[in-house]
Protein backbone atom coordinates (compact mmCIF):
# COMPACT_ATOMS: atom_id res chain seq x y z
CA UNK A 1 0.00 0.00 0.00
CA UNK A 2 1.34 3.51 -0.59
CA UNK A 3 2.05 6.35 1.92
CA UNK A 4 0.50 9.97 1.97
CA UNK A 5 3.28 12.74 1.65
CA UNK A 6 1.10 13.85 5.18
CA UNK A 7 1.54 10.08 6.89
CA UNK A 8 5.01 10.11 5.71
CA UNK A 9 5.89 13.72 6.84
CA UNK A 10 3.96 12.57 10.51
CA UNK A 11 6.52 9.43 10.92
CA UNK A 12 9.97 11.67 10.10
CA UNK A 13 8.77 14.25 12.82
CA UNK A 14 7.72 11.64 15.15
CA UNK A 15 11.62 9.74 14.89
CA UNK A 16 13.12 13.09 15.19
CA UNK A 17 11.00 13.24 18.35
CA UNK A 18 11.82 10.13 19.50
CA UNK A 19 15.20 10.83 18.59
CA UNK A 20 15.63 14.66 20.14
CA UNK A 21 14.05 12.65 23.68
CA UNK A 22 16.90 9.73 23.29
CA UNK A 23 19.61 12.84 22.76
CA UNK A 24 18.04 14.41 25.88
CA UNK A 25 18.95 11.71 27.67
CA UNK A 26 21.90 10.83 27.05
CA UNK A 27 22.83 14.18 27.32
CA UNK A 28 21.49 14.55 30.91
CA UNK A 29 22.95 11.25 31.81
CA UNK A 30 26.34 12.66 30.53
CA UNK A 31 25.81 15.84 32.51
CA UNK A 32 25.21 13.95 35.66
CA UNK A 33 28.40 11.41 35.30
CA UNK A 34 30.87 14.49 34.39
CA UNK A 35 29.52 16.21 37.37
CA UNK A 36 29.51 13.00 39.99
CA UNK A 37 33.44 12.99 38.20
CA UNK A 38 34.10 16.66 39.02
CA UNK A 39 32.49 16.51 42.59
CA UNK A 40 34.84 12.98 43.24
CA UNK A 41 37.63 14.92 41.70
CA UNK A 42 37.46 17.84 43.93
CA UNK A 43 36.79 15.98 47.11
CA UNK A 44 39.87 14.17 45.98
CA UNK A 45 41.76 17.12 45.52
CA UNK A 46 40.77 18.49 49.21
CA UNK A 47 43.11 17.86 52.18
CA UNK A 48 42.25 16.92 55.45
CA UNK A 49 44.81 17.53 57.96
CA UNK A 50 43.70 14.53 60.30
CA UNK A 51 44.64 12.22 57.23
CA UNK A 52 46.83 13.91 55.52
CA UNK A 53 49.07 11.30 53.62
CA UNK A 54 52.68 11.31 52.82
CA UNK A 55 52.37 11.79 49.28
CA UNK A 56 49.61 14.29 49.13
CA UNK A 57 52.11 16.30 50.88
CA UNK A 58 54.86 15.44 49.89
CA UNK A 59 53.03 16.72 46.60
CA UNK A 60 51.39 19.59 47.77
CA UNK A 61 55.05 20.94 48.86
CA UNK A 62 56.55 20.52 46.18
CA UNK A 63 53.80 22.57 44.47
CA UNK A 64 54.77 25.53 46.54
CA UNK A 65 58.07 24.75 46.49
CA UNK A 66 58.89 23.99 50.08
CA UNK A 67 61.71 22.03 50.94
CA UNK A 68 61.99 19.58 54.15
CA UNK A 69 65.21 20.19 56.28
CA UNK A 70 66.73 19.30 59.18
CA UNK A 71 67.04 21.15 62.09
CA UNK A 72 70.13 21.27 64.91
CA UNK A 73 68.72 21.29 68.30
CA UNK A 74 70.03 23.38 71.04
CA UNK A 75 71.92 21.62 74.22
CA UNK A 76 69.84 22.63 77.24
CA UNK A 77 71.86 20.59 79.89
CA UNK A 78 71.36 22.59 83.42
CA UNK A 79 68.73 24.48 82.53
CA UNK A 80 64.74 24.52 82.99
CA UNK A 81 62.70 20.82 82.91
CA UNK A 82 60.08 20.20 81.10
CA UNK A 83 57.92 17.39 83.49
CA UNK A 84 56.39 14.79 81.83
CA UNK A 85 52.28 14.55 81.46
CA UNK A 86 50.72 11.87 83.18
CA UNK A 87 48.03 10.41 80.78
CA UNK A 88 46.99 7.75 82.81
CA UNK A 89 45.24 5.84 80.46
CA UNK A 90 43.13 9.00 79.19
CA UNK A 91 41.94 9.38 75.56
CA UNK A 92 43.02 12.19 73.80
CA UNK A 93 39.93 14.06 74.45
CA UNK A 94 39.89 13.36 77.96
CA UNK A 95 43.62 14.18 78.40
CA UNK A 96 43.29 17.83 77.01
CA UNK A 97 41.78 19.97 79.59
CA UNK A 98 44.64 18.83 82.22
CA UNK A 99 47.41 18.38 79.15
CA UNK A 100 46.87 22.38 78.33
CA UNK A 101 47.29 23.27 81.92
CA UNK A 102 50.22 21.07 82.06
CA UNK A 103 51.94 22.93 78.81
CA UNK A 104 50.74 26.58 80.76
CA UNK A 105 52.55 25.61 84.04
CA UNK A 106 55.73 23.78 82.14
CA UNK A 107 56.38 26.51 79.72
CA UNK A 108 56.31 29.04 82.31
CA UNK A 109 59.53 27.55 84.01
CA UNK A 110 60.84 28.60 80.73
CA UNK A 111 60.11 32.15 80.90
CA UNK A 112 57.11 32.15 78.85
CA UNK A 113 54.28 35.04 80.00
CA UNK A 114 51.28 32.96 80.32
CA UNK A 115 48.40 35.79 81.12
CA UNK A 116 48.31 39.86 80.59
CA UNK A 117 50.88 41.53 78.66
CA UNK A 118 51.89 37.97 77.10
CA UNK A 119 49.36 34.85 75.39
CA UNK A 120 47.24 32.59 76.38
CA UNK A 121 46.87 28.53 75.22
CA UNK A 122 43.47 27.68 73.47
CA UNK A 123 41.93 24.11 72.94
CA UNK A 124 40.77 24.73 69.70
CA UNK A 125 40.31 20.89 69.20
CA UNK A 126 36.57 21.70 68.33
CA UNK A 127 37.35 24.39 65.42
CA UNK A 128 37.30 21.75 62.99
CA UNK A 129 37.61 24.56 60.84
CA UNK A 130 40.46 26.62 62.24
CA UNK A 131 43.14 25.77 59.32
CA UNK A 132 40.48 25.73 56.90
CA UNK A 133 41.53 27.30 53.44
CA UNK A 134 40.95 28.03 49.59
CA UNK A 135 43.38 28.86 47.48
CA UNK A 136 44.23 29.20 43.65
CA UNK A 137 47.80 28.50 43.86
CA UNK A 138 48.01 26.06 47.43
CA UNK A 139 43.98 24.76 46.77
CA UNK A 140 41.85 23.23 49.29
CA UNK A 141 42.94 22.50 53.54
CA UNK A 142 40.70 21.54 55.89
CA UNK A 143 40.77 20.51 59.63
CA UNK A 144 42.24 22.38 62.65
CA UNK A 145 44.79 21.39 65.26
CA UNK A 146 44.30 21.13 69.41
CA UNK A 147 45.93 23.63 71.66
CA UNK A 148 46.64 27.40 69.51
CA UNK A 149 49.28 29.87 71.35
CA UNK A 150 48.26 33.08 71.02
CA UNK A 151 47.98 36.95 72.06
CA UNK A 152 46.35 36.86 75.39
CA UNK A 153 43.73 39.45 74.72
CA UNK A 154 42.72 37.95 71.04
CA UNK A 155 39.41 37.64 70.52
CA UNK A 156 37.61 33.69 70.03
CA UNK A 157 36.88 34.56 66.94
CA UNK A 158 40.20 35.76 65.46
CA UNK A 159 42.49 32.81 66.83
CA UNK A 160 43.03 31.76 63.47
CA UNK A 161 45.09 35.29 62.46
CA UNK A 162 46.82 35.13 65.27
CA UNK A 163 48.44 31.98 65.65
CA UNK A 164 52.17 31.65 66.74
CA UNK A 165 52.78 28.28 67.74
CA UNK A 166 49.76 24.92 67.30
CA UNK A 167 50.63 21.77 69.49
CA UNK A 168 49.21 18.79 68.11
CA UNK A 169 48.68 16.24 70.51
CA UNK A 170 49.28 12.60 70.58
CA UNK A 171 48.71 10.36 73.74
CA UNK A 172 51.40 8.15 74.67
CA UNK A 173 49.72 5.06 73.61
CA UNK A 174 48.97 6.30 70.01
CA UNK A 175 53.06 7.33 69.96
CA UNK A 176 54.42 3.85 70.60
CA UNK A 177 52.29 1.86 68.51
CA UNK A 178 53.80 3.60 65.60
CA UNK A 179 56.73 2.34 64.64
CA UNK A 180 58.12 5.97 63.26
CA UNK A 181 56.80 7.32 66.66
CA UNK A 182 55.91 10.45 66.27
CA UNK A 183 57.33 11.42 62.88
CA UNK A 184 54.22 9.31 61.96
CA UNK A 185 52.18 12.06 61.91
CA UNK A 186 54.56 14.81 60.19
CA UNK A 187 52.34 15.05 57.58
CA UNK A 188 50.06 15.89 59.50
CA UNK A 189 51.75 18.88 61.26
CA UNK A 190 53.20 19.95 57.71
CA UNK A 191 49.85 20.81 56.13
CA UNK A 192 48.61 22.85 59.86
CA UNK A 193 52.21 24.32 59.51
CA UNK A 194 51.13 25.70 55.92
CA UNK A 195 48.02 26.52 56.71
CA UNK A 196 48.61 28.14 59.47
CA UNK A 197 51.23 30.34 57.98
CA UNK A 198 48.83 30.89 54.93
CA UNK A 199 46.40 32.32 57.61
CA UNK A 200 48.43 33.93 60.69
CA UNK A 201 49.57 37.40 60.62
CA UNK A 202 52.18 36.57 63.49
CA UNK A 203 55.50 37.10 61.83
CA UNK A 204 56.02 33.33 62.50
CA UNK A 205 54.36 29.87 63.23
CA UNK A 206 55.33 27.01 64.89
CA UNK A 207 53.92 23.47 65.16
CA UNK A 208 54.36 21.06 67.72
CA UNK A 209 54.07 17.65 67.40
CA UNK A 210 54.33 15.92 70.76
CA UNK A 211 52.85 13.26 73.69
CA UNK A 212 54.43 14.98 76.28
CA UNK A 213 56.24 12.13 77.46
CA UNK A 214 58.31 11.27 74.91
CA UNK A 215 59.63 13.66 73.20
CA UNK A 216 58.35 16.17 69.81
CA UNK A 217 58.74 16.95 66.46
CA UNK A 218 59.03 21.16 65.62
CA UNK A 219 58.29 22.67 62.29
CA UNK A 220 58.49 25.81 61.37
CA UNK A 221 59.11 27.86 57.81
CA UNK A 222 62.17 29.94 57.67
CA UNK A 223 63.37 32.40 54.94
CA UNK A 224 66.79 31.07 53.76
CA UNK A 225 68.58 34.20 52.58
CA UNK A 226 71.52 32.23 51.21
CA UNK A 227 69.17 30.83 48.61
CA UNK A 228 66.28 33.33 48.77
CA UNK A 229 63.79 30.78 49.20
CA UNK A 230 61.42 29.41 52.08
CA UNK A 231 62.01 26.15 53.30
CA UNK A 232 60.68 24.11 56.53
CA UNK A 233 63.02 22.93 58.87
CA UNK A 234 61.84 20.14 60.88
CA UNK A 235 63.34 19.23 64.93
CA UNK A 236 63.44 15.80 66.82
CA UNK A 237 63.18 16.95 70.14
CA UNK A 238 63.40 16.13 74.28
CA UNK A 239 60.62 17.85 76.40
CA UNK A 240 63.26 20.41 77.91
CA UNK A 241 64.71 21.04 74.24
CA UNK A 242 60.70 21.49 73.27
CA UNK A 243 60.16 23.63 75.72
CA UNK A 244 63.37 26.05 75.41
CA UNK A 245 62.71 26.16 71.50
CA UNK A 246 58.67 27.11 71.97
CA UNK A 247 59.96 30.10 74.41
CA UNK A 248 62.76 31.89 72.15
CA UNK A 249 60.38 31.49 69.16
CA UNK A 250 58.18 33.18 71.51
CA UNK A 251 60.29 35.63 72.34
CA UNK A 252 62.15 36.12 68.57
CA UNK A 253 59.23 35.57 66.24
CA UNK A 254 55.96 36.61 67.94
CA UNK A 255 54.29 39.48 69.39
CA UNK A 256 51.78 39.44 72.18
CA UNK A 257 49.75 41.65 70.55
CA UNK A 258 45.84 40.81 69.07
CA UNK A 259 45.13 41.98 66.13
CA UNK A 260 48.76 42.10 65.15
CA UNK A 261 49.52 42.16 61.26
CA UNK A 262 52.96 43.23 60.14
CA UNK A 263 53.48 46.20 57.85
CA UNK A 264 55.45 46.57 54.20
CA UNK A 265 55.61 50.02 54.86
CA UNK A 266 58.08 49.42 58.61
CA UNK A 267 60.10 47.39 56.48
CA UNK A 268 60.55 45.38 59.97
CA UNK A 269 63.31 42.60 59.30
CA UNK A 270 61.66 40.68 61.31
CA UNK A 271 57.81 41.07 59.78
CA UNK A 272 58.86 41.10 55.55
CA UNK A 273 59.25 37.17 55.08
CA UNK A 274 55.59 36.48 56.06
CA UNK A 275 54.66 39.05 53.90
CA UNK A 276 57.32 37.66 51.25
CA UNK A 277 55.65 34.71 51.80
CA UNK A 278 51.55 35.05 50.91
CA UNK A 279 52.66 37.59 48.43
CA UNK A 280 54.64 34.86 46.71
CA UNK A 281 52.57 31.59 48.31
CA UNK A 282 49.09 32.52 47.81
CA UNK A 283 47.25 33.74 44.90
CA UNK A 284 45.14 36.60 47.19
CA UNK A 285 45.68 37.35 50.78
CA UNK A 286 42.74 39.49 50.95
CA UNK A 287 40.42 37.21 49.54
CA UNK A 288 41.57 34.62 52.40
CA UNK A 289 40.45 37.70 55.05
CA UNK A 290 36.85 38.03 53.00
CA UNK A 291 36.03 34.67 53.29
CA UNK A 292 37.03 34.51 57.41
CA UNK A 293 34.92 38.09 57.37
CA UNK A 294 32.42 36.20 55.92
CA UNK A 295 32.42 33.37 57.70
CA UNK A 296 32.77 34.67 61.35
CA UNK A 297 30.51 37.96 60.87
CA UNK A 298 27.01 35.65 61.36
CA UNK A 299 28.59 34.53 64.92
CA UNK A 300 29.19 38.68 66.20
CA UNK A 301 26.50 41.04 67.36
CA UNK A 302 25.77 43.83 65.74
CA UNK A 303 26.58 47.32 67.47
CA UNK A 304 29.05 44.88 69.21
CA UNK A 305 33.20 45.58 70.02
CA UNK A 306 33.67 42.21 68.30
CA UNK A 307 31.96 43.34 65.12
CA UNK A 308 33.98 46.20 65.50
CA UNK A 309 37.00 44.44 65.68
CA UNK A 310 36.18 41.81 62.69
CA UNK A 311 35.94 44.63 60.21
CA UNK A 312 39.22 46.74 61.37
CA UNK A 313 41.21 43.13 60.56
CA UNK A 314 38.96 42.89 57.19
CA UNK A 315 40.66 46.88 56.14
CA UNK A 316 44.09 46.32 57.55
CA UNK A 317 44.39 43.31 55.25
CA UNK A 318 43.51 45.06 52.32
CA UNK A 319 45.84 47.84 53.35
CA UNK A 320 43.68 50.58 53.39
CA UNK A 321 43.12 53.89 55.94
CA UNK A 322 41.02 53.52 58.71
CA UNK A 323 37.59 54.52 58.21
CA UNK A 324 35.00 55.18 61.31
CA UNK A 325 32.29 55.71 59.36
CA UNK A 326 32.17 52.43 57.72
CA UNK A 327 33.35 50.91 60.12
CA UNK A 328 30.60 52.10 62.53
CA UNK A 329 28.16 51.28 59.76
CA UNK A 330 29.30 47.92 59.83
CA UNK A 331 28.68 47.58 63.13
CA UNK A 332 24.69 47.28 62.63
CA UNK A 333 24.85 45.19 59.33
Amino acid sequence: PSISDESLVGILQHGDQQANVHAGLIDAIAKGVMGKIEEKNKKDSIILISSATQSKVATLFQQVGLAVVQGDVPHVEGGAKFEIFPWGGRSEDDGLPDARTHIEIQLKKFGVTIGRGGYKIVDVHKKKDLLNLSDEKIGDIRGGSDFAVVPYKTANFGINLAISVLWELKTYENTVQQTDALMHFESQGLVELLAARCISNQPGVLVVISDLVTGAVLLKIDYNEECDAFEVVEYEASLDQMGYMVAQFLSESAVPVAGFRPIEAHQNPRDMPVIKFKKTKLSQEVGLALEHFNDMVDDTEPNSRERVQLVEQLFRSMDVPYMPSIVHYSMYV
